[in-house]
């Protein structure tokens, strides 16, 4: 199985995934999540997303007790090109910077949720987000081999008429 990547909403390489574990580093500074995912051929394989300087990590649920049940769904993960939090970030890191002319290296990856989205004044936050300087994608550490997940799939089916 080749490595998944990141890209835009349009790429679907973590579609129907299932949160195993978040790892937040002692500095705050780094984030391992792990992520089971569906493979082609009716099994799972399990990723580590490594978010390496991280700037704001973020999720907001519905408050209504939907998605308390383990594991978390995430039904895809991708990278944002543009929005309000990279340009935030991007300017802050350039005013920061020794030189003008550098152009800081800044992600904004969402692992979309339908049960971890913002509502009210956030309503356009979709899933945890993720502001950082550098992800790398690879396979889980050995420990995480078993813990892969499959969604439940509902059988079509013709259903009797009751009277």
């Amino acid at each position: 199985m080749p490595i998944p990547s990141l890209g835009g909403p349009e790429r679907h390489d973590f579609h129907d995934s299932s949160l195993v574990d978040i790892v937040v580093g002692p500095t705050l500074n780094q984030i391992d999540v792990i992520l089971s995912t569906p493979s082609k051929k009716g099994g799972a394989n399990v990723w580590r997303l490594r978010f390496s300087g991280v700037l704001r990590f973020e999720y907001e649920t519905l408050g209504n007790g939907a998605g308390e049940a383990f594991p978390i769904e995430i039904y895809d993960v991708y990278e944002l090109s543009e929005s309000v939090e990279k340009d935030r970030w991007t300017q802050r890191l350039r005013t920061l910077a020794d030189s003008a002319d550098q152009s800081p290296n800044v992600h904004h990856v969402v692992l979309a949720s339908s049960f971890y989205s913002g509502w009210g004044k956030n309503e356009q936050q979709d899933g945890i987000n993720v502001l950082c300087r550098a992800v790398q994608i690879g396979h889980a550490p050995p420990d995480y081999g078993s813990h892969t997940y499959e969604r439940p799939v509902i059988e079509a089916g013709e259903e009797e008429d009751e009277q």
